[in-house]
C-alpha cells in the first residue's frame, strides 16, 4: 500500500506543477461593440438585422399564433400545432400570451433574440454608430452612409409597424442601450406618435435607398410600398378619434388631410418606377412559387426566407 500511495502523491504533485503552463494563457482576440465602428463591422450588424424579416411568418409562436388569433382563419388542433382552416378555432390562449412575449422579446422568452425590442435596439445601435462615427470613416462616399442609414430605419420601422398593428400603443424606443442600466419601465407612446415616427423614417428610406440592391436587401421600391401602406392605414382610421366605439378608437393613428393623396402618389411612383404594368406578375401564383425564386418576378419588391432547394420543403410547409 505504501508503494501505491507514494506513486499517487507523486502524480498529484507532478500535475500541480505542470498545470502552471496551461493556466498562464493570453487572450489574443476580444470582440466588443467597437467591432461595429467600421464599415465591415457595421455591415455585419446590418445584415443581422434582417433576421426580423422572418418573424411574421415564423413557424412557432412569433408568426401564425400571434398574427391570426381571433380571426376567421385561425385554428389549432392542439397547443403544439398552429394551423389554419375554415370554421375551426383554437382555444390555446395561454400559448398565444406566451408567444406575445416571444414576439416582443421578453427577457425570459425562449425566442427573445427574435423579439421586436431586441431587434429595435440593434437598429438603434447601428444608427448610433453610423450617425456618430468620424467623417471619412466610410471613405468619401456619403451616399453609402445615407443608404445604410435608410436601410436601418426601414428595418426598425418594419418592427414598429408589426407590433403596433397587433398591440396599438407601444413604447417608442429610439436610443441605443448597450448595457443593463436597471431601467425597465418604458411608458407606451400613443399610436399617433408611433406612426409619425415610422412614416418619417420610411420616407427617409424611400428617398435614400437605391432602386436596385443586392438580393434580399430593402430597396427604394420596398420602402415606397410600405410608405404608401402607412399613409393608407392612417387615413383609414382618421375618423375614429372621437368615436364611442372603443375597438375603433384604438385604431386612430392621427389625421393628416393629405394622407390618401400621398398614398396614391407613392404607390403610383412605385408601380411606374418598377416598369409599370410590365412589372406586375401575370399569374399571382408565380409570386409564391419557390421554384421561381432563382429568378424572382419583378413584382416581388422584398422577400425573405425562400430557398430554391426543394429538399427543404418540410416543416414550414414551404422553403
Amino acid at each position: 500500500m505504501k508503494k501505491y500511495s507514494f506513486i499517487l502523491v507523486a502524480l498529484v504533485l507532478t500535475s500541480l506543477v505542470s498545470c502552471k503552463k496551461f493556466l498562464d494563457e493570453q487572450q489574443v482576440a476580444n470582440l466588443t461593440q467597437n467591432y461595429y465602428n467600421n464599415e465591415s463591422g457595421l455591415d455585419a450588424l446590418i445584415n443581422g438585422l434582417y433576421v426580423y424579416a422572418r418573424v411574421k411568418h415564423e413557424w412557432d409562436g412569433n408568426g401564425a399564433r400571434l398574427i391570426e388569433p381571433e380571426t376567421d382563419t385561425y385554428m389549432t388542433s392542439n397547443i403544439s400545432w398552429a394551423r389554419m382552416g375554415t370554421g375551426e378555432y383554437g382555444s390555446d390562449v395561454s400559448s398565444i400570451a406566451a408567444n406575445v412575449n416571444n414576439y416582443l422579446g421578453a427577457a425570459n422568452a425562449n425566442n427573445a433574440p427574435m423579439g421586436a425590442y431586441p431587434h429595435i435596439n440593434n437598429c438603434n445601435i447601428a444608427l448610433d454608430v453610423i450617425d456618430n462615427i468620424k467623417p471619412g470613416k466610410f471613405g468619401s462616399d456619403e451616399n453609402f452612409r445615407k443608404a445604410r442609414r435608410a436601410e436601418i430605419l426601414f428595418l426598425r420601422s418594419w418592427a414598429y409597424y408589426l407590433i403596433s398593428n397587433q398591440l396599438g400603443d407601444v413604447p417608442l424606443l429610439l436610443t441605443a442601450r448597450r448595457e443593463d442600466n436597471g431601467i425597465y419601465y418604458f411608458p407606451k407612446a400613443k399610436l399617433e406618435d408611433v406612426y409619425k415616427q415610422i412614416i418619417s423614417d420610411v420616407r427617409y428610406a424611400y428617398e435614400n435607398l437605391p432602386a436596385i440592391t443586392d438580393r434580399g436587401r430593402a430597396s427604394k421600391w420596398a420602402a415606397g410600398h410600405l410608405l404608401a401602406k402607412l399613409y393608407l392605414h392612417r387615413w383609414q382610421a382618421a375618423g375614429f378619434q372621437n368615436t364611442a366605439e372603443q375597438h375603433l378608437k384604438m385604431l386612430y393613428k392621427g389625421a393628416v388631410s393629405t394622407d390618401l393623396d400621398s398614398s396614391i402618389l407613392i404607390a403610383t411612383e412605385v408601380i411606374n418606377g418598377n416598369s409599370g404594368a410590365v412589372g406586375l406578375a401575370p399569374d399571382f401564383w408565380t409570386l409564391f412559387d419557390p421554384k421561381s425564386e432563382a429568378t424572382p418576378h419583378r413584382e416581388i419588391l422584398w422577400a425573405a426566407q425562400f430557398d430554391v432547394n426543394l429538399t427543404l420543403n418540410g416543416r414550414f410547409g414551404g422553403n
